[in-house]
């Protein structure tokens, strides 16, 4: 979780290793898309020639989790043109970071809240797309 005022995309962000991290140069707002498979979305979008940029995990109240302005900003910071973004309901007991920073979505898978209410948890896993045309060597 995140002081407020703080993006919790940004703080939580794992670049790719194909991302610089180049600001981005076009005043386009990103497709912010959600999605309830990502495996299978983001084998789409690279179907039409998008790359992953990067991912952010974010844990969150469900009833606190009106974020697009953030997933836009991130966007911008790192220079994509779409998010794919998945929630997934959590008990908090379950949710563990990886040495590499990201959540364990099996742990999560694992131990599911019974119900999903405002006052749940959930998280919140977003990935960052650029076209591959338009990012740099």
């Amino acid at each position: 979780m995140t002081a407020p005022g703080e993006n919790p995309f940004s703080i939580n962000f794992i670049a790719s290793r194909r991302n610089k991290g180049e600001p981005s140069t076009t005043t386009e707002r990103p497709d912010i898309v959600v999605s309830f498979d990502l495996d299978a979305d983001l084998a789409k979008w690279r179907r039409k020639s998008y790359v992953s940029l990067g991912f952010s995990d974010v844990v969150g109240k469900a009833g606190e989790m009106g974020f697009s302005s953030q997933l836009e900003e991130q966007a911008a910071r790192v220079g994509a043109q779409a998010v794919l973004f998945c929630i997934w309901p959590a008990k908090l007991r379950a949710v563990k970071r990886l040495p590499t920073g990201e959540i364990d979505l099996e742990a999560i898978a694992e131990d599911q809240p019974s119900s999903f209410s405002p006052r749940s948890y959930g998280v919140t896993r977003a990935y960052f797309l650029a076209r591959s045309s338009e990012r740099k060597s």
